[in-house]
């Protein structure tokens, strides 16, 4: 004899549920006060001139012409390219346009956020342009634009984020096959006061995370870097600093684009012959990726 009809009217909950426990960031221990942080004694165990561990992915969307992720420590950004294609506004008819679009996921941050694009987004999204096109050959598609769509899956600082945003867009452009100068790397770091022989001076932190720019950040810069051809396709600072620090803090995030921009050189050499030669078994590769643990990517000291 068959059992009895499944309840098709109602959702099919389980028999027993548990009432979620609420979000807490607080711990049992008080809060450190704000002069206990020190740049050479981070959260999480970094020196003032290391990066979080960096993973570079290519081919992370099969849909679209090119695509990249990137991991820096727990901010994870993905870009999507399509194009070239025909371009109905036409501004310039010898040259193509690149058009980028930023947003951040609802849930990247803490607190949900709504899906209208906020004005934030909208000023990310032209710096991550601005980033790009010193390094797009725009006359390479005349009469067409490309499309790059820049989504920041978990953000763990903002300014980190947007840098994570122009590698993996200059990435995706390049897993695309549009025509670049030079591939961009973005890096960010910031200003945290800290006190030598009784000096109160501003200290170089490099990638700051989401709670050391909320807590400790009294500035920020962020570089957009071309190696190869030794060009900074932007620079961005917030704060007053001395002129000294900001040389240094420049300094500082050149070298650590430099190293991230060779890492970018690998995961599309990788990709490449990825494709010129696909496995043993007859399927292809759908992404290639590159990790680097931070044992490399520390700054030297100038």
């Amino acid at each position: 004899m068959s059992g009895p009809a499944p309840d098709r009217k109602r959702i099919p909950a389980p028999q027993i549920s548990l009432v979620p426990l609420p979000l807490d960031d607080h711990n049992d221990s008080p809060p450190a006060p704000a002069h206990a942080f020190s740049p050479t004694h981070r959260p999480d165990g970094r020196s003032a001139t290391s990066l979080r561990p960096l993973v570079l992915l290519t081919g992370t969307t099969p849909r679209a012409d090119g695509s990249a992720l990137v991991e820096l420590g727990r901010s994870k950004v993905v870009a999507a390219v399509y194009g070239p294609r025909a371009d109905r506004k036409l501004t310039d008819p010898d040259q193509g346009r690149l058009n980028v679009d930023f947003r951040l996921a609802t849930y990247a941050q803490k607190q949900r956020r709504g899906w209208i694009k906020s004005d934030l987004e909208k000023e990310y999204t032209k710096r991550v342009l601005d980033a790009l096109l010193p390094s797009v050959r725009l006359e390479a598609f005349p009469k067409s634009m490309v499309d790059v769509h820049v989504n920041v899956l978990e953000e763990d600082g903002e300014l980190a984020a947007v840098a994570a945003g122009i590698t993996a867009a200059s990435l995706a452009l390049a897993d695309a096959g549009i025509e670049l100068f030079d591939l961009v790397a973005g890096v960010s770091a910031g200003f945290v006061a800290s006190s030598s022989n009784g000096d109160q001076q501003e200290t170089v932190v490099m990638d700051l995370t989401g709670l050391e720019e909320e807590k400790h950040a009294s500035g920020t810069v962020m570089v957009a870097y071309m190696a190869n051809v030794n060009q900074i396709a932007q620079y961005v600072q917030s704060g007053s600093v001395k002129e000294e620090t900001a040389e240094v803090a420049m300094d500082y995030c050149v070298d650590a684009a430099a190293e991230t921009h060779a890492l970018m050189g690998k995961v599309l050499a990788a990709s490449a012959a990825s494709l010129l030669s696909p496995s043993l078994n007859g399927s292809t590769n759908d992404g290639v990726t590159v990790v680097d643990n931070g044992d490399d990517m520390e700054v030297d000291g100038k």
